[in-house]
């Protein structure tokens, strides 16, 4: 894996896509990055299931509803099950989680050539929606002075 040992390529690459899908405002962008390994009826889903988890609505049922079609593609299904469970287990994370996920997916195969996208893009929504909705685990968590959080020493 040689191509990794310019990873910052890689780290550049993507915070270009992720600052260009924020400036257009648009949930939409988010999902054409994906139009490769989404189908059209995924897209429609996905679709409803951002304005259901954004605008309060019953995110885990849209998501249910895609985690019962029999076409729906493997990145549909990851979403749509991360969604489905910060929904269920953090009632208005689901927007972090969601977000997080479809920026993980297409971050993660961001000019990347010969590996299996799908999978790429399915662990890279596992990652960027657990680094999302970090977010909130982070700021209930106290500061910790530096020299302890840097100190070898075992807790």
């Amino acid at each position: 894996m040689p191509e990794f040992l310019n990873a910052s390529r890689y780290v550049e690459l993507g915070a270009n896509f992720c600052t260009e899908d924020l400036r257009n405002r648009r949930f939409h962008y988010h999902l054409l990055r994906l139009h490769s390994m989404l189908t059209d009826a995924d897209v429609e889903d996905l679709q409803e299931l951002g304005r259901q988890a954004f605008q309060n609505g019953n995110a885990a049922d849209q998501a249910d509803k895609i985690k019962d079609r029999a076409d729906a593609s493997p990145l549909a299904l990851t979403i749509a099950d991360i969604t489905r469970s910060a929904a269920l287990l953090s009632p208005g994370d689901e927007k972090e989680a969601l977000v997080g996920a479809l920026m993980g997916a297409y971050l993660s195969t961001a000019g990347i050539e010969g590996v299996d996208k799908s999978l790429v893009a399915c662990l890279g929504a596992i990652a960027g929606a657990i680094t999302l909705s970090g977010e909130t685990t982070r700021n209930s968590i106290p500061e910790v002075p530096l020299s302890e959080y840097l100190s070898t020493a075992e807790v």
